[in-house]
């Protein structure tokens, strides 16, 4: 086993980016799936990038500098990244698309990406010093409510290569609604004077909206709860049924380059 890897990430004073130009000033509904309570937390991304080998003025360039004016054009067609989640009637959230912005930091790692390659587990969780490459609880981050949606750092390594890490609000979106900002985000960078992104957001939450009065067509065991077992706030499964859905085990699958081309070749 390979031991742990110790580096020193060198960190700048954060900063909000916000849209490059106007956007509505407008709330946006968010539909009992988006805000369950299951959702109302941050989850991480992690990408790792090589030194370029490309000989261009786009490759050439900081990827800081790169990543936040583009950042900053993605937020114009992604305007609700730059909001804030406010409270409304009856425990639910809304979102405020007041274009207050997002965190941006950047960083200088004294370490190689292949160095990262060969750490114990490679470039997978856990990872050598995972909380140095993410943004911290700043400006009341980590909070749900009245705080930024996105988080990012971009670690410049000593290779060359760079790391971008990020942290997006649960409730705004899931992994793939990660990865269209995200792919918005490398277009802008890629090419700086295209108009837009290839891929538009699209809201549509307002279709999950629930029927008045509420009708329920399919049963969901996984939010039954029993009239014997008291919620323990300690422990909050202790208040459901014990279904089959319960019994599940969660886990992490990680699939490597060649299992996803197999995977590919198959679907084809």
């Amino acid at each position: 086993m390979a031991p742990m890897l110790k580096f020193t990430v060198q960190v700048s004073k954060p900063e909000l980016i916000r849209p490059e130009k106007p956007t509505p000033r407008e709330f946006k509904y968010l539909s009992n799936i988006d805000d369950q309570k299951g959702l109302r937390n941050h989850i991480p991304f992690v990408h790792f990038y090589p030194p370029s080998t490309a000989s261009s003025q786009t490759h050439d360039q900081d990827p800081v500098g790169l990543i936040k004016q583009a950042l900053a054009r993605a937020l114009v067609y992604y305007y609700p990244v730059a909001g804030r989640l406010r409270h409304a009637d009856k425990g639910k959230l809304v979102v405020d698309c007041c274009g207050e912005g997002v965190i941006f930091r950047e960083g200088n790692a004294d370490i190689k990406l292949a160095q990262l390659r060969e750490a114990d587990g490679g470039l997978k969780p856990p990872f050598p010093q995972w909380e140095s490459l993410l943004v911290d609880d700043l400006w009341g981050s980590v909070l749900v409510t009245d705080s930024p949606l996105l988080r990012m750092q971009v670690t410049r390594l000593a290779c060359g290569g760079f790391v971008l890490a990020y942290t997006l609000n649960h409730c705004i979106c899931d992994a793939y609604g990660a990865y269209i900002l995200i792919k918005a985000i490398s277009e802008f960078c890629l090419n700086p004077t295209q108009v837009a992104p290839s891929l538009l957001p699209a809201w549509g939450r307002q279709a999950l909206h629930p029927r008045s009065p509420p009708t329920i067509s399919y049963p969901h065991h996984e939010y039954d709860v029993t009239s014997s077992s008291p919620h323990d706030p300690e422990d909050p499964t202790a208040a459901y049924t014990e279904t089959d859905f319960k019994s599940l085990a969660q886990t992490s699958v990680f699939l490597s380059q060649a299992d996803i081309s197999s995977l590919k070749k198959q679907t084809n």
